[in-house]
Order: C-alpha cells, then sequence, then structure tokens
C-alpha cells in the first residue's frame, strides 16, 4: 500500500485519479479548501472503492500559511508520503493574488 496525497481530489480528474487508486488498494489523502466538497467527495471515493483508507485534509494552496499546516497535520497524522499528485488547479479571467502577494 501506497501513502499518496492528491491536491485537487474533491472533483474532476483528481476525484478519478484518487478513485482508482483507492481500488488498487492504497491509502489516499485528497487535499482540499473546500470543507463539504472534500467530506463528500471522500464518503464517495470509500464508497465506490470499498476502500475506507481514503482521507481529507484542509488546505489552501493560494496561503502558504494554509500549506505549512497541512503538511504538519499531515505528518502528524500518516508519517510518510510515498507520491504527491498535484491536481489542484484554478482558472480565473482577472488577476488575483495571495495573502503573500503572489499572483494566483
Amino acid at each position: 500500500m501506497q501513502h499518496i496525497l492528491i491536491t485537487g481530489g474533491n472533483s474532476g480528474i483528481g476525484t478519478q485519479t484518487a478513485l482508482g487508486l483507492a481500488r488498487d488498494g492504497h491509502r489516499v489523502v485528497i487535499a482540499s479548501k473546500n470543507s463539504v466538497n472534500l467530506n463528500e467527495a471522500v464518503k464517495d471515493i470509500k464508497a465506490q472503492s470499498g476502500n475506507e483508507e481514503i482521507y481529507g485534509i484542509i488546505c489552501d494552496l493560494a496561503s502558504f500559511e494554509s500549506i505549512r499546516k497541512a503538511a504538519k497535520e499531515y505528518l502528524n497524522e500518516f508519517g510518510k508520503l510515498d507520491i504527491l499528485i498535484n491536481n489542484a488547479g484554478l482558472v480565473t479571467d482577472k488577476l488575483q493574488f495571495t495573502q503573500e502577494g503572489l499572483e494566483i
């Protein structure tokens, strides 16, 4: 069993990736900034895959503070990470900045 973290695994391609990995018996942790969508995705993936080793972690990738908090939480809870899948993305038609002043 691999320990896998997927950003943006609560919808679209990320969810399908998480589902496939869950069906293969891996521990999958989904990182998302939206707790409602995250909890629903975890529940659905568990039900569809039959794998109870599916977890969610709150992480807003537009905030370094949130990223650090999520990384610490992940390490405390799971200890090891074998695979990181950077799937999260954002499409916007206006210029936006993170709290740290970086372009989103």
